[in-house]
């Protein structure tokens, strides 16, 4: 049970070391347009689908 409670944690949470260029800037390593522009639309996409559950969460609530 814990191993397959591992595994849907592991797919569900972001791969967020997409978006660290930190080891290319610091030894001068080439980073191709691809790689950016993939790097951005990931970053966007799980910002989105951060949103939207945030949105669905809230439009629940009753703030008066």
């Amino acid at each position: 049970m814990l191993k397959v409670l591992g595994k849907v944690t592991y797919y569900l949470l972001p791969n967020l070391s997409r978006l660290n260029y930190r080891p290319q800037a610091s030894y001068a390593i080439r980073v191709t347009p691809n790689e950016i522009l993939s790097s951005v639309a990931y970053g966007t996409a799980y910002a989105s689908v951060l949103v939207i559950v945030a949105m669905i969460l809230f439009s629940r609530r009753d703030f008066k």
